[in-house]
């Protein structure tokens, strides 16, 4: 049926991806709503959809960086006084002075990652290339596959 139908069967909420930027064996699995970001991310990657991309590493950095927190149970200290949490910029800067999480220097990288996905979703005048997605491919592979251990979410 697939073969008379192609694509109309698949349903609306898939995203076909292929570890295209991320590797799926590595990263799914672990959480449904992350895996279906990091499809995401190597579905965007996939198709030249480089802001897209950008905006998504820079989502789920923030989610894995924040599930870290909570697994070590300190998550208070990105927190504001009603109890949310902050803006990315403050929980990168607690993140890389911060030795109770036990983050290798490649917490050092953090605003890189941010930057890219900030620029991505703000700056007016940029378009996300391809060679700025490859420019920290490993660097943000590094970042969220330590963060995933620390988060609990490889063990």
């Amino acid at each position: 049926m697939q073969d008379d139908f192609g694509d109309s069967l698949i349903s609306s909420d898939s995203v076909i991806s292929s570890s295209e930027f991320l590797d799926e064996t590595l990263f799914l699995g672990k959480r449904g709503f992350l895996d279906k970001l990091i499809r995401q991310i190597n579905c965007c990657y996939a198709h030249n959809c480089y802001d897209a991309c950008a905006v998504l590493m820079r989502r789920v950095f923030e989610i894995v960086l924040i599930l870290a927190y909570e697994k070590q149970g300190v998550q208070n200290q990105i927190k504001d006084s009603n109890g949310d949490y902050v803006m990315l910029e403050k929980i990168v800067a607690n993140a890389i002075q911060n030795k109770g999480l036990h983050i290798s220097r490649s917490r050092n990288e953090y605003d890189s990652i941010r930057d890219l996905g900030n620029f991505a979703a703000h700056k007016i005048h940029f378009n996300t290339r391809k060679s700025d997605i490859d420019n920290i491919k490993q660097t943000y592979r590094v970042c969220l596959e330590e963060l995933y251990y620390i988060a609990g979410l490889i063990v």
